[in-house]
Order: C-alpha cells, then sequence, then structure tokens
C-alpha cells in the first residue's frame, strides 16, 4: 500500500490493555492517548536478536523477513525509520531499518536481525546494551505512529463517505482520538495495485491497545475491524 498505513502483524506475546484502555471500556476516554504520542528520539536499552524461526516469514510491513539483511523490529517507530545501533559494550555500530514490530519481553527496545546483530557481536550473548540513534531520510525526521480501527474499503468514494456517515452514529466511536470528536470516523484513500481505494477508518489513536479494544468491541457485535498504523507529521 502507498498510503502510509501498514497492517499490524502480532508476534507471539502477551499483551495487556493499557490502564486507560481498560477504564474507558468501550467508550475511549478523550485525552488519554495526547501525552504517549512522540516523535522518535535517541533511545538506550537493551537489545536481542532473532533469526532462524522467523526468516522468510512476513514481518510487519509486509516485507518477507530476511535474517542476513540488515533489519530490526521496534515496537513504536515508523516502519520504514533508518536508525543507528551502537554496542555500548565494544563500541561497534550499524545502520538499520525497522521493518517489524517487536520486541515484546521485558523492558527490550530493539530485536536486530541475525546479520545485524552479528556486525555487533551480541549473538552469542543474546542480547547486548545498545544507543538506538533515529537518522533523518531525504532531509526529514522519522514521523510518529499512531493506530487506526479500519472498518471497511470501496472503490467508490461515495460509497465510503455514506458507510462514514452512518457508521459515525455509534457511541463507541466517541472521543479518545487524536482527531476531533467529530471527525473520529474518516475516509484515507490510497492506491492498491494501480486502483485507488477509500478505506473508512476510526481513530487515529496514540496506544496500539486502545485500537485493539476498539477492533475487538465492534467485532464482538458482528462487525469486520482491522488495525492499521498510519504515520503522522513529526511533533
Amino acid at each position: 500500500m502507498d498510503d502510509g498505513t501498514l497492517r499490524v502483524r502480532m508476534r507471539p506475546a502477551t499483551r495487556t490493555a493499557s490502564g486507560c484502555a481498560i477504564a474507558v471500556l468501550l467508550t475511549l476516554a478523550a485525552g488519554c492517548a495526547a501525552h504517549s504520542l512522540r516523535t522518535p528520539t535517541t533511545e538506550r536499552g537493551v537489545a536481542s536478536w532473532y533469526g532462524p524461526g522467523f526468516h522468510g516469514r512476513a514481518t510487519s510491513s509486509g516485507e518477507t523477513y530476511d535474517q542476513y539483511a540488515m533489519t530490526a523490529a521496534h515496537r513504536t517507530w515508523p516502519l520504514g525509520t533508518i536508525a543507528r545501533v551502537t554496542n555500548e559494550t565494544n563500541g561497534r555500530s550499524v545502520i538499520v531499518r525497522i521493518n517489524d514490530r517487536g520486541p515484546f519481553v521485558g523492558d527490550r527496545i530493539l530485536d536486530l536481525s541475525y546479520a545485524a546483530a552479528t556486525q555487533l557481536d551480541v549473538v552469542q550473548g543474546g542480547t547486548g546494551v545498545v544507543t538506538l540513534e533515529p537518522l533523518s531520510r531525504n532531509g526529514q525526521p522519522p514521523g510518529v505512529v499512531a493506530f487506526a480501527v479500519q472498518v471497511a474499503a470501496f472503490g467508490d468514494q461515495a460509497r465510503a463517505d455514506a458507510h462514514r456517515e452512518r457508521f459515525g452514529t455509534l457511541t463507541e466511536l466517541r472521543g479518545g482520538s487524536l482527531r476531533q470528536p467529530s471527525e473520529n470516523v474518516y475516509v484515507a484513500s490510497g492506491g492498491n495495485g494501480g486502483q485507488t481505494v477509500y478505506r473508512v477508518r476510526v481513530g487515529p489513536y496514540a496506544q496500539r491497545d486502545e485500537a485493539l479494544m476498539l477492533a475487538s468491541s465492534l467485532e464482538r457485535r458482528g462487525m469486520k475491524a482491522l488495525v492499521v498504523e498510519e504515520v503522522l507529521a513529526s511533533r
């Protein structure tokens, strides 16, 4: 897809809804998300690596995971972000591209490909303390990731607009998103195989958990719902 949105693929992990999302149940409280949305900045923490068990599988970006490529997984940075990773123990550095989501274990901040982990010399130990620095691309800093719930897609804008109007009457959709309440349900257009597709979405939300909770609520009512990512301009 070329509209800057991507499906969220969950690798096996245990997830719990955020305290804010739990409190609101079906009606997401306004303002909960606003404090957690921020532009990627330099981080320091534990990096791990993943390889043979995922080699050849699809990543969150839709690419096939290649353990011999210089890539990495991050929980929240925009997919496609270029970053410098430095092993604080030996000073070695590599440049990687974020193309997957993870790691979802403890306080780890990054999952390196086998190739990147090899160059940083963290394969044998399994983990290492690193500094992670986002790099500008074409002179532009990385954006910020938000999460929306996609409820329908049409090849005709008029049908998408009509569905948006009908869907916007649901009480579950009031508040909590990064848009004004009257704009929670919107249409995002983008290309798909040379054709324009009009996608009806709700949100976007700063927290994935908020989008997942809403999607689960809609699915329990027999509605289709898909959590997708949207990259917003840097803040």
